[in-house]
């Protein structure tokens, strides 16, 4: 029952912060927390909304697809665009700050389209962490309404169970492909392609709670969580590597490929 009053008061500091606005637009990746912000934004037949979804060499193709069969089933009003953050040098070089220059070229193109607000699925728990996006967020006045009504990432979950949408409360993180290569070493679609293509791989074979390529131009690193890199034969090891030497075939020489176990943020190299 505490749990149903706390959601039930969570949906009325939700839709508030909508309602305060006259006309807005939602950035939705495909992930839970997006997902289930634009489900509530919608779920009270708001008219002035608009749902903005980006494509680009670094979204997965299943949140793509997640957003658009929402929209459908939904009805919607959704428009995909490409925010190119491709064409920005500064984030193709792929500096520490590397997501402050994602977000200001998507916040930048929203900016386009509309003159209403701008909200994000940010919440509470990404506040503690170290998220350049938030100071981009900043500069276009973004607002976050999970954060307004105080929610972690577990009340999201929790709300979205709540609300009967099970597989979209259990979806795992889903950060950029981007955020797989470790600072400073330059982006390009095609490794993040083939980091993809890994991934997938592994996801399909091995069923790992979670997996992340890490790539730099001297080494590729397959984390996995422990339960699964326990388990993973001297075999199995060498069928990944396998599948990483194929999918990384346009590399001139291929990095060292090693196993380690996941952690959270690895690909951020700080320098003082």
């Amino acid at each position: 029952m505490e749990t149903k009053d706390e959601n039930e008061a969570y949906l009325k500091r939700l839709g508030a912060s909508f309602d305060s606005c006259e006309s807005g637009v939602l950035a939705v990746s495909g992930g839970v927390d997006s997902m289930l912000l634009a489900l509530v934004a919608f779920d009270q037949d708001r008219k002035n909304m608009e749902i903005f979804h980006a494509v680009s060499p670094a979204v997965q193709s299943d949140g793509t697809d997640r957003v658009k069969q929402f929209s459908m089933k939904f009805g919607w009003p959704l428009r995909i665009i490409n925010s190119k953050e491709f064409d920005d040098k500064n984030y193709i070089s792929n500096p520490v700050n590397r997501c402050f220059f994602c977000k200001n070229n998507l916040y930048k193109m929203l900016r386009k389209y509309t003159r209403g607000t701008i909200f994000s699925g940010t919440n509470c728990d990404d506040l503690r962490d170290y998220r350049p996006g938030l100071e981009a967020a900043k500069i276009y006045n973004v607002q976050h309404p999970f954060v307004e009504a105080g929610m972690s990432k577990e009340a999201i979950r929790r709300l979205a169970r709540d609300k009967g949408f099970l597989k979209l409360a259990e979806l795992p993180s889903q950060p950029c492909l981007s955020s797989r290569i470790v600072t400073g070493t330059p982006i390009s679609p095609e490794v993040l392609g083939a980091i993809y293509s890994v991934e997938l791989w592994i996801g399909k074979y091995f069923t790992p709670a979670t997996v992340r390529c890490r790539f730099t131009e001297g080494s590729i690193d397959i984390q996995l969580d422990d339960l699964t890199l326990q388990a993973l034969s001297t075999k199995e090891r060498g069928s990944i590597k396998i599948a990483v030497k194929r999918s990384f075939h346009f590399l001139n020489r291929l990095p060292s490929i090693g196993f380690s176990l996941y952690r959270m943020g690895s690909a951020i190299k700080r320098y003082h």
